[in-house]
């Protein structure tokens, strides 16, 4: 990855970071334009679902991610960003690139990012889900 960073002179564009302090990661992303959630298609990364996508959501981060699975679906379905073949390096490219070039297309995933996390991806609105859940499951078992 280094080789090719170099090769394209993008140093000034793509720094590379081990693991980032908890704390650090809000300076990180107020310094980002785009949120990547690039994943191949194994197994696990088809089930789960990044709590990163919300936190760029939140963020006001346009995403680029893989498009399969639970990723694909919120990414489309809250129309935050573009999603892409993870295993196609120039669609991811051509995705970032759009992104940064069409200025309305960036305001509207952002817009629609920040307006998501707060209006269905907040703790206040999970925890009411979460406790509709338990609810449900104790009229099951009361029930049974």
């Amino acid at each position: 990855m280094l080789f090719l960073i170099k090769k394209y002179k993008l140093e000034n564009n793509i720094i590379l970071k081990d693991t980032v302090p908890y704390k650090d990661v809000v300076t990180f992303y107020n310094q980002s334009k785009i949120g990547l959630g690039i994943f191949h298609p194994i197994a696990t990364h088809k089930i789960i679902l990044q709590i990163k996508i919300f936190e760029y959501m939140a963020m006001g981060l346009p995403i680029v991610g893989s498009n399969f699975g639970h990723i694909n679906n919120y990414i489309l379905n809250d129309k935050v960003g573009l999603t892409v073949n993870a295993c196609e390096p120039s669609d991811i490219a051509k995705a970032v690139k759009k992104l940064l070039q069409n200025k309305e297309m960036y305001a509207e995933f952002k817009n629609n990012g920040i307006m998501a996390a707060e209006e269905k991806y907040s703790w206040s609105i999970m925890e009411n889900k979460l406790f509709e859940i338990y609810d449900q499951l104790l009229i099951r078992r009361k029930n049974s």
